[in-house]
């Protein structure tokens, strides 16, 4: 079971003890439903490529890289990414929060989950995903790559291919299914990944532990929430749990010798007043786990929660290139 570790403070006898509170079971859980087949033929060959005009706001496919920092200013980070490349990561204190890949030095790819926003589309911030279907039509039910087929049958995600650029659309179904975060994608781009999973690296999981705490932090911000420090020595418990799924091929907050998120957390010596763990696996990238997580009013709970001071996250893989994520959240004594 997921359990949220909470302490009450009596405020007519001033006593502090600790309330375990069970919460969702364990087949809540993210496991992404995608469904792999081998591809009938491998791509071959290769062609000059034109990077379509699409944008999102003032930042356009196509730009590069020196007008976008004149823009935006300088990346805060750059993180390797699912498409054998980097995210430039851009943001004001988390505000104004965008991710930018580059190839060759223009934009290839834009994400963002600050609103508001605008697509050349005409898609903006906010829009339900029924004003979408209407505005755009159907989307698209799978995406064929060199060597897999992704069947799209996330209900948060809406995903089209336009003239050369893929759009995806992330939506809130705890905020009337709203739109909350855009991806606007050349095809060469998504044509790149030779596989559905990235080749699993310790650079790439690094990457996918800091991607995921700036994604933290850029919704908590939205929400009116300070974000969170990161916790260099809880993400070593927070992987080490994640090394546990992908080799021992389970995924709960218990792992076989019985010991969930708090017995953890104690063993490793941590002093805490709360405390509170989410987990996900399967999702081609933290920017979908992210949104899956906020989607599951358990785990959006502990991303949104005032009372977490820090987050420690670790990522793993397991031998089919599927990524595990834990997050780890903490308030010390």
């Amino acid at each position: 079971m997921k359990k949220l570790l909470l302490f009450l403070l009596l405020a007519a006898g001033l006593f502090i003890f600790p309330l375990r509170i069970l919460s969702l079971p364990d087949d809540w859980t993210l496991a992404a439903k995608h469904r792999l087949r081998d591809a009938v033929s491998a791509q071959s060959g290769t062609t000059a490529v034109r990077i379509p005009k699409s944008y999102i706001d003032d930042i356009k496919l196509g730009m590069s890289k020196q007008e976008v920092d004149h823009l935006l200013g300088p990346p805060k980070d750059q993180l390797r990414n699912q498409y054998q490349n980097n995210w430039n990561v851009y943001h004001d204190h988390y505000r104004h929060f965008i991710l930018v890949n580059y190839t060759a030095q223009r934009v290839t790819g834009i994400y963002t989950v600050a609103g508001p926003f605008t697509s050349d589309k005409q898609v903006s911030y906010g829009m339900t995903e029924n004003s979408v279907r209407q505005w755009l039509g159907a989307p698209l039910e799978v995406i064929e790559g060199p060597r897999y087929r992704l069947e799209l049958d996330d209900p948060h995600m809406l995903t089209y291919l336009t003239d050369g650029v893929y759009y995806t659309y992330y939506f809130d179904q705890h905020e009337d299914d709203k739109l909350v975060g855009m991806k606007v994608t050349a095809q060469s781009l998504e044509n790149r990944k030779p596989q559905l999973y990235a080749s699993p690296s310790p650079e790439l999981a690094a990457a996918y532990e800091k991607l995921d705490y700036h994604l933290i932090n850029a919704d908590r911000v939205k929400h009116g929430l300070p974000p969170v420090s990161y916790h260099d020595r809880m993400s070593h418990t927070a992987v080490e749990h994640s090394i546990d799924m992908a080799e021992h091929h389970f995924f709960s907050h218990t792992n076989k010798q019985g010991l969930d998120p708090f017995d953890r957390m104690q063993r490793a010596g941590f002093d805490y007043i709360f405390a509170g763990e989410n987990l996900a696996y399967g999702q081609l990238s933290p920017i979908e786990a992210h949104h899956g997580l906020m989607n599951s009013l358990g785990h959006r709970k502990n991303i949104l929660n005032v009372i977490f001071k820090e987050v420690g996250i670790g990522v793993a893989f397991d031998d089919k290139n599927i990524p595990f994520y834990t997050e780890d959240y903490i308030t010390e004594n």
